[in-house]
């Protein structure tokens, strides 16, 4: 009957406050959440005001990887397309220029000549349509580019494209012709056109590498200023 008004108040360990323990009392529990706040102990931030985000790794991976492979097709298919070049303008076109002239050639260097020449244009025109394709797949992406400088190599390279196109539609008619010295000349005319063509391609590729690798060299340089530390730096590590 003679309770006072406080008759609810809570019997607290000796050094503990209602707001808290004082001393070795309690142990202390995580800050409490206020929508109004944005900070919180240790500089964190709350969610929303510089909380870690995520990213695609699987998006970045693929971005990379494809960034890393194209300097190297452009690189391949350059060398390749130069050598088939040197070929082309060489070996090749002396069987025909020995046809033109009324030279004997035996059946074996001429099926010899047409193996290799068969095997060389595959290759090299697989590698080559591969390395074209990734390299405009990414100016049509809209991804950074080497600006005209990297146009520039592109156009040759498709200049060079059309030429062993239209190389290898002229070395269809080589057969059609009348006598050896006709075939021979149609022949030369055809290869000297492929081997051009896939001059001009290699000098364009190797525009596209020069380009590629440079702006692989300016994305390094952008990079190595460092990743902003995180937010979650300076959070105490409580235990309970």
């Amino acid at each position: 009957m003679g309770r006072s008004g406080n008759e609810h108040t809570a019997v607290l360990p000796a050094g503990a406050t209602a707001a808290g323990p004082t001393g070795g009392g309690y142990p202390p529990g995580p800050a409490a959440f206020d929508p109004h706040r944005t900070t919180y102990p240790g500089g964190a931030s709350a969610a929303g005001t510089g909380w870690p985000t995520t990213t695609s790794a699987g998006t970045t991976a693929t971005s990379d990887g494809a960034s890393k492979l194209l300097p190297a097709l452009l690189g391949l298919a350059s060398v390749l397309s130069l050598a088939y070049a040197v070929w082309a303008f060489s070996a090749r076109r002396g069987i025909f220029q020995d046809f033109a002239d009324g030279q004997s050639v035996s059946v074996d260097d001429a099926k010899s000549s047409d193996l290799l020449d068969t095997i060389f244009l595959v290759v090299v025109g697989l590698v080559a349509l591969i390395a074209l394709w990734l390299w405009l797949s990414r100016l049509l992406g809209k991804k950074p580019g080497g600006g005209g400088l990297e146009k520039t190599g592109l156009a040759v390279a498709v200049l060079g494209a059309i030429a062993v196109l239209v190389g290898l539609f002229l070395a269809n008619g080589v057969t059609d012709a009348g006598d050896q010295a006709a075939q021979g000349e149609e022949g030369v005319t055809a290869t000297m056109v492929v081997g051009g063509g896939f001059a001009l391609l290699a000098i364009g590729l190797l525009i596209g590498l020069f380009a590629a690798l440079r702006r692989r060299a300016d994305a390094d340089d952008g990079g190595s200023a460092g990743a902003p530390a995180s937010s979650y730096a300076g959070w105490p590590d409580q235990r309970y």
